[in-house]
C-alpha cells in the first residue's frame, strides 16, 4: 500500500450497522511495510475470495476508506476465507477423569472468531505458561509430569473473555468485546 500523507489513520476498523450494512472490515499494519486486509459478512453475505469480488466487496462498506487504501495496492497473498465465527471453550477441567498426558492448549483449548484477533496471542500465551508449568512441575517432583495437563490446560482458556456470537442470525447483536474496543481504540 503506498504512503498517503492524506490518510489520517494508523489502522482501521470499519464495522457493521445491522440491520442496513451487514458487512464490515479491517486494515492493519503488520511489519515490512506490509498491511493485513479483513473483510466480513454476516448472515451468509461472504466476501469473495478472488481479487475482483474481494475489492468489490471493500468498495461496498459503510465508508470507502478501506477500498481507497487498497485499490491499488499489490496482494501478496492468496485471499484466505473462513466461515468459523464461533468463540469455543472446551472445559476439559470438567472432565470427571483426566487422560493421561494431556495437555489442550492453543484452538484445542480455546478458539476464537478470528475476527478478534486473539488467537494466535493466546496460543503463545499458552505456550509460555506450558513452559513456566514444565519448569515448575521439575523443581516440585524431579522429572515426574503427572497433573500437568490440569494445572496447564485450565487459565488460557479464560483468557476467553469476548462474548461474541453464539447464533450465526442474519443481523448480528452488538456486544462489547475488548479485542474490538483494543482495535478501535489504538
Amino acid at each position: 500500500m503506498r504512503p498517503d500523507p492524506s490518510r489520517d489513520w494508523l489502522a482501521l476498523n470499519i464495522r457493521e450497522k445491522p440491520p442496513t450494512c451487514l458487512r464490515g472490515g479491517a486494515i492493519f499494519p503488520v511489519e515490512h511495510d506490509q498491511w493485513m486486509v479483513t473483510l466480513a459478512g454476516y448472515g451468509k453475505d461472504y466476501p469473495p475470495t478472488e481479487e475482483e469480488g474481494f475489492l468489490a466487496f471493500a468498495r461496498s462498506l459503510r465508508t470507502t476508506a478501506l477500498y481507497d487504501a487498497i485499490k491499488d495496492a499489490e496482494p501478496l497473498s492468496p485471499i484466505h476465507s473462513t466461515r468459523s465465527s464461533a468463540n469455543v471453550v472446551h472445559h476439559y477441567e470438567e472432565m470427571a477423569t483426566w487422560p493421561a498426558g494431556l495437555v489442550a492448549t492453543g484452538d484445542a483449548a480455546c478458539a476464537f472468531n478470528p475476527v478478534y484477533g486473539q488467537g494466535m496471542t493466546t496460543a503463545t500465551l499458552g505456550a509460555a505458561l506450558l513452559g513456566d508449568c514444565l519448569c515448575q512441575q521439575r523443581q516440585e517432583s524431579g522429572n515426574v509430569l503427572d497433573g500437568l495437563g490440569q494445572r496447564g490446560s485450565s487459565p488460557p482458556a479464560r483468557t476467553c473473555r469476548c462474548p461474541g456470537r453464539k447464533d450465526p442470525s442474519p443481523v448480528p447483536r452488538r456486544r462489547p468485546c475488548i479485542a474490538t474496543w483494543i482495535a478501535s481504540c489504538a
